[in-house]
């Protein structure tokens, strides 16, 4: 009804009689060509990047960096590339004997670009060096005093890909309150860290997020999607 139709194949012995060979022209592969730094800070550098988009067209985009990181290479494709994380965001679950419902452990801390305080898991920048494990380690000490063991840590994550290259790596800390180390806590924060540890029950996350934040603090979105995918958990 239609007539022969074209037939995909990388052998022209194969092609049946009367068909046509189809190409297909793959689409370019979305990659950053070149970057270039056009403001810096101690902290912070301000990036002017030249990509080509998935149509090959060459385009600009801005973006921050943090001077304190080395940029990832530019890739000469579109592949993959193996990232590594930043920063650590630390998803810390306290039990003990007495109390087998886990806690979460979170902070509240004032944060100047927002001008607001924000709850927020405990977090803090990967030092040369350590691994993701051995930061969130430290900084679970530094800012709330526990010490707890590595279960597991994810792979590098954009913490907001439209704006920024930081990437964060998501660990997940047991802490058993039985241990003396963990009975009476004392938090270690570096000078001008002025950090809140707040202790909340895992199935009250929810409650606790909406209260905070109906009282002007800002929620972290990673902790705020946990609590929704918790809170979901009833409905699987």
């Amino acid at each position: 009804l239609f007539g022969a139709l074209p037939v995909l194949t990388t052998n022209r012995r194969e092609l049946p009689p009367g068909q046509t060979i189809l190409t297909i022209a793959m689409p370019p592969m979305p990659h950053v060509l070149s970057r270039a730094a056009v403001a810096e800070t101690k902290w912070l550098q301000l990036l002017k990047l030249t990509y080509q988009d998935a149509a090959g067209k060459t385009r600009q985009w801005d973006a921050v960096h943090r001077a304190t990181t080395p940029a990832a290479p530019l890739r000469t494709s579109g592949g993959a590339m193996v990232r590594k994380p930043d920063a650590v965001a630390i998803l810390a679950l306290l039990r003990s004997k007495s109390q087998q419902a886990a806690n979460v452990v979170l902070v509240r801390q004032f944060r100047p670009p927002v001008d607001a305080h924000t709850i927020e898991l405990p977090a803090g920048l990967i030092d040369k060096g350590e691994s993701p494990a051995e930061a969130a380690v430290r900084e679970l000490k530094e800012e709330t005093g526990y010490e707890g063991v590595v279960q597991s840590s994810s792979a590098a994550m954009g913490l907001s890909p439209g704006l920024t290259s930081e990437t964060v790596s998501l660990v997940r800390v047991d802490v058993d309150l039985d241990l003396p180390a963990n009975k009476h806590p004392i938090a270690e924060p570096d000078e001008g860290e002025y950090v809140e540890r707040i202790v909340v029950p895992l199935s009250e996350l929810g409650s606790e997020l909406d209260k905070r934040e109906a009282a002007g603090d800002v929620i972290f979105p990673a902790l705020r999607t946990f609590a929704v995918g918790f809170g979901l958990r009833s409905l699987l």
